[in-house]
């Protein structure tokens, strides 16, 4: 059986469309994950002034100075989080640089200042700024630079200092942005409401928590445990660790990037001709009275489709994990996939690295077993591989656009959806719950429906081929 299954995998392959198709699929792959890669040339300095030449060398600079906040999401945490950033804006914002505030306020750029900081700009000033604003600094107002209260009579200026890409970068890694909050500055309680939307502050101030998860939910406290399960208990007990997920989410983004019905279009196609060539040939007819009798051919042929779909979805993450792995060695991949220092997608995406990259391998793997499944009993049962690629292009992409026409639970199943992994971890109203019932996830369901479909599959196409028997004696 080995031996004729490999046969017929040599079949497929032998194909020069196959060929094409199988390599022009791991190109396009390996051409949307390297812009994740960070080879992108970038003009940057570390916190210490040595210089960083590409986008991966500030990400791994990122990680190792996050790296340094990792373990229980305490108070204590927090406030080492705060006070190092503190002090690193202090340092970065003592000197001005003169020449360019010259350049772009004038001479008289220190008694412009005086005068905006007590409110006693002239109509003249505020028509001179706004002018700057609208052409030169006009990348700025995106940060908040250039916003006029009128109440006080003062602008929000833009203000470079000698240390200005040391700040941008400890702003990059601590903010996730070259200028948050109108020019930054100290991290402090009156900034409450910016703080709440960092999870390190969230996970260790369990009041904040629970009102940010109540807001977000529309639950009332006591449903939280429901709502967010395992993951809010330990959160709320102070149990939740936290540390640097920077180069485990590179990891997952390339692992995402490998998941799209694209895989399932192409597999589509190769499969196509599996049964249906020799079918319409008549060699099928040949091959059967021999010791290769129907059963063990159509078994055969099965199996090959399901190898190659299997190992074609395999050997792109592979691809994707071991370009991500070179560039960004991972860790923190027992760490949630929900949280950042900085932002958090969604209270109820409680999962670990590990487990969102073994789901997305779970819902790419169950993918190409519904491919080689229906692909086979199209071509088996059609005899035509035109009619095996319509019939399967019309189950991969018809649910997509009739998506509005069909009952909403249906839509989970469907082997594009399969491409979405995202859906199947968090509520959200466009999906619904990913969760049938306690433990059960629609993804677990949607895995073991591919399979029992297979299985099926596989017993029609036996059934039919068991006619021929009698030519193999």
């Amino acid at each position: 059986m080995i031996r004729l299954i490999k046969s017929e995998l040599g079949k497929i392959l032998r194909n020069p469309l196959n060929i094409f198709l199988l390599i022009a699929l791991l190109l396009y792959y390996g051409w949307a994950i390297y812009p994740e890669l960070g080879f992108q040339p970038v003009s940057a300095v570390t916190l210490e002034g040595e210089p960083l030449s590409t986008e991966a060398e500030f990400i791994r600079y990122a990680d190792q100075v996050l790296s340094k906040y990792e373990g229980r999401a305490e108070e204590a945490m927090w406030k080492r989080y705060v006070n190092d950033y503190n002090e690193l804006y202090a340092q970065f914002t003592t000197n001005i640089d003169e020449t360019r505030m010259k350049e772009l306020y004038g001479s008289d750029w220190k008694a412009l200042l005086q005068r905006n900081e007590s409110g006693t700009l002239t109509a003249q000033d505020i028509d001179r700024l706004d002018a700057l604003y609208a052409d030169e600094l006009q990348r700025y107002l995106s940060y908040g630079f250039g916003a006029y209260d009128e109440t006080a009579n003062q602008m929000q200026l833009y203000i470079p200092y000698e240390q200005e890409k040391e700040l941008i970068t400890l702003n990059m890694i601590y903010h996730q942005n070259e200028y948050p909050g109108y020019g930054s500055g100290p991290f402090s309680e009156d900034k409450i409401t910016d703080l709440k939307s960092y999870p390190l502050y969230l996970l260790s101030h369990p009041e904040a928590l629970k009102q940010a998860a109540m807001i977000q939910s529309g639950q009332e406290a006591e449903e939280l445990p429901l709502v967010y399960g395992d993951f809010y208990t330990k959160t709320n007990a102070g149990s939740i660790t936290v540390g640097s997920t920077i180069t485990a989410s590179k990891l997952l983004r390339c692992m995402e990037i490998s998941t799209t019905y694209l895989t399932t279009l192409v597999l589509a196609i190769v499969c196509a001709n599996i049964f249906s060539k020799e079918q319409v040939n008549a060699t099928d007819q040949i091959i059967i009275p021999t010791k290769t009798n129907a059963l063990r051919l159509a078994m055969a042929k099965f199996l090959a489709g399901l190898i190659l779909c299997v190992g074609m979805t395999l050997l792109i993450d592979l691809i994707a994990v071991t370009a991500a792995s070179i560039i960004y060695p991972p860790h923190g991949l027992d760490l949630h996939i929900g949280w950042s220092f900085v932002y958090h997608s969604d209270l109820s995406l409680h999962l670990t690295y590990w487990q969102a990259i073994l789901n997305v391998i779970e819902l790419q793997l169950t993918a190409a077993v519904a491919v080689a499944a229906f692909s086979a009993l199209f071509s088996y049962f059609t005899r035509s591989p035109f009619a095996s690629v319509i019939l399967s292009f019309a189950l991969i992409i018809g649910p997509i656009l009739a998506r509005a026409h069909l009952p909403e639970w249906l839509y989970w199943f469907c082997p594009a959806t399969l491409s979405q992994y995202d859906n199947f971890h968090r509520y959200t109203f466009a999906t619904g719950d990913p969760v049938l019932t306690n433990g059960v996830w629609i993804k677990d369901a949607a895995c073991l429906l591919w399979i029992g479909i297979a299985a099926l599959s596989l017993a029609l196409i036996l059934f039919h081929a068991r006619r021929h028997r009698a030519y193999a004696k």
